[in-house]
């Protein structure tokens, strides 16, 4: 007999917030115009040989339900909109023939300050986005999608002060289509549906009743998307403690989420907090907290064994939990099971049954054995399990890690289920890669059980950023000062590439950056500007950019008049040696929008800018800054 096994789903997300990174919610450039998308540039995606890949689902089961389409697109690809306020819009539709829905994957994916990128389908109902400079990977890899349907598009815009600093290819486009094509019009939608809302609602959400013990161990566990070459799925993770207890973001899961496929690691996320707020199920998709990308450390087949590190320590505001561990060969006298099924919010399973150690062999749907006493048997006789579920510990009577989820026959509140068993896979095959042993007790101590540990990081985050000229020139030296209410002081100077960067910067306060260049005023001021400011005066050539007004107005009048004119050339002839009312550099957001370019004084004010640093799902706040040389309107200033 063949058990089922909880292979990596291949997914079709039907809401797009499923799989967002951290965004700003504000709506696309575009949708504030009146021009539409030039139909001669819809890019088609080629759709895949769907005859050859359900071919491929019989002759090796599994829940595909999304393929990937390699592709070669660019900003070449697309068209560039200029706006009338400054800026240009970049569009590309995709569109691949009868797809569920689509999702982009990026191989290369940078936004400059004040850029914004959004994918929408046609009709505008589903936006995800604004993805801005705050969620720049370090690797370059990311991924937006799915939205439903055969359609989507992409949009970009650039600020003026940042023209052609972006940079974007997609490598692939991933195609959800139908499992079979039998009877397709009978199917219910539901049938195809994993993400929010998608379980079948035998097992209860975690802040029923059920999980009142568990709500400190429910910090610890998480939804992972799953991206293979193959295409996308489902699975749980643990956050685990090692007997340093560190904070290590080590996560436990199954190895069968990724047996038989190529994992791209690079590209997994890990959704953290994702549960409703109460018992009943939410109507609208609950906010989490994420963690892109992980290299692998141990995996074994036979004990359903994987190891990950995640890429980046877990953030204080994640209130996480690293849970404990028992690899003792004591069987558990009961056994506890929180999980997401098919992807859903965080469910729990609970049995009244005897746990026992499986003696015989089991010989899984895809074709793998597994050797006898690798495995507990459950029967969870309040919930169950669905895809997705694969890798949620097994918590023992005192809630420590005792195995995780590899598969069986879901039943509601009768499922029958085998478990991978931690104490096998402490030793595993005999090597670092293989087994737990070298990571969760790297110095050898030899206990048998650890408890868990709220996740103690308070390092805080890493406040960065650039400095740039409206051009896009790095600007080295600039005193960048950090101030925070509760008493915080720091003060770091730009580099050469004009970065900067704050370490361990507590989290939960109110902040001001206050920026500072000193220099010659009459730095980068010739006859030249004097031109250029009394031709705008007059009316016969405007200064083409704002950061140009704004640099000629060195009375800080917010105008630009003659009186500029005159105290500029007093400079230039060294009468004066600084100008009385402003300082000689002067320093915006890169992210600042003007209300009216030709009068960029509106609503905008320079010096010292303040924030709330409550960062979500990332451990790094990006704060960048233009600088303007006062009375330098043709950016001829040394910079240094």
């Amino acid at each position: 007999m063949k058990f089922r096994y909880l292979l990596i789903v291949f997914v079709l997300l039907l809401t797009g917030k499923s799989i967002a990174q951290t965004t700003d919610q504000f709506p696309p450039k575009s949708f504030a115009t009146t021009f539409q998308i030039d139909q001669s540039q819809l890019k088609r995606v080629p759709q895949p040989n769907l005859f050859a890949v359900r071919q491929s689902d019989q002759q090796n089961p599994s829940n595909r339900f999304a393929y990937p389409v390699k592709v070669d697109l660019s900003f070449e690809d697309g068209v560039w909109y200029e706006l009338p306020a400054g800026g240009r819009i970049w569009q590309l539709e995709l569109q691949s023939p009868e797809a569920l829905g689509l999702a982009v994957f990026y191989d290369e994916f940078y936004l400059p300050p004040g850029a914004t990128l959004h994918m929408y389908t046609p009709d505008r109902r589903e936006v995800i986005g604004a993805y801005t400079s705050r969620v720049n990977p370090k690797n370059g890899k990311f991924l937006t999608g799915f939205t439903k349907g055969d359609k989507a598009t992409l949009e970009y815009f650039e600020p003026e002060s940042q023209s052609g600093q972006g940079r974007l290819h997609i490598f692939r486009v991933d195609y959800a289509y139908q499992k079979d094509n039998f009877d397709a019009a009978l199917r219910s939608v539901s049938q195809d549906e994993l993400g929010f809302g998608a379980s079948d609602g035998c097992s209860d959400n975690i802040n029923c009743t059920q999980g009142q013990d568990f709500q400190t161990e429910k910090k610890g566990i998480c939804r992972i998307l799953i991206v293979v070459d193959e295409g996308t799925g489902f699975c749980t993770g643990n956050l685990i403690n090692n007997t340093r207890e560190d904070n290590t973001p080590y996560l436990l899961s199954a190895f069968h989420c990724q047996d038989g496929f190529t994992p791209l690691h690079d590209f997994w996320r890990f959704d953290f907090n994702y549960e409703s707020g109460d018992c009943s199920d939410p109507t609208v998709e609950p906010a989490f907290q994420s963690i892109l990308g992980c290299v692998q450390r141990a995996g074994r087949q036979a004990n359903d064994l994987l190891l990950l590190e995640l890429n980046q320590e877990i953030p204080s505001n994640f209130d996480a939990y690293f849970l404990g561990w028992d690899r003792s060969m004591t069987s558990p006298s009961d056994v506890t099971m929180v999980h997401h099924p098919k992807g859903d919010i965080k469910k729990i399973s609970t049995t009244d049954q005897t746990i026992r150690v499986f003696n015989g062999l089991i010989n899984w749907s895809n074709e793998v054995s597994t050797p006898a006493q690798h495995h507990f048997e459950v029967r969870w006789t309040d919930g169950g399990f669905e895809v997705g579920s694969s890798g949620a510990a097994l918590l023992d009577q005192n809630k420590r890690i005792v195995g995780q989820l590899h598969g069986g026959n879901n039943v509601c509140d009768d499922s029958q289920a085998w478990a991978g068993r931690l104490a096998l896979a402490w030793e595993g095959g005999g090597t670092a890669d293989t087994r737990l042993r070298d990571w969760l007790d790297p110095d050898g101590k030899g206990v048998l059980q650890l408890n868990g540990r709220p996740n103690t990081n308070t390092a805080g985050v890493t406040v960065a950023g650039m400095v740039l000229t409206d051009g896009g020139d790095p600007i080295p030296n600039v005193q960048i000062l950090l101030l925070g209410a509760k008493g915080l002081a720091m003060a770091v100077f730009t580099d050469a590439m004009g970065a900067y960067a704050f370490t361990n910067v507590p989290v939960d306060d109110v902040y001001q950056i206050s920026p500072n260049k000193t220099g010659a005023a009459n730095n980068g001021l010739s006859v030249l500007d004097l031109i250029q400011v009394r031709k705008h005066i007059l009316n016969i050539d405007q200064l083409a950019s704002p950061y140009q007004i704004l640099a000629a107005d060195v009375n800080a009048s917010n105008s630009v008049s003659t009186l500029d004119l005159i105290l500029m050339q007093k400079v230039i002839l060294n009468i004066d040696v600084a100008f009385e009312n402003i300082a000689t550099w002067t320093f915006l957001p890169a992210d600042a929008v003007f209300v009216d370019n030709a009068d960029p004084f509106q609503g905008l004010s320079s010096g010292n800018f303040g924030f709330q640093l409550a960062p979500d799902h990332m451990t790094e706040v990006t704060f960048d800054l233009i600088g303007i040389k006062t009375g330098d309107v043709n950016n001829s200033a040394d910079l240094e």
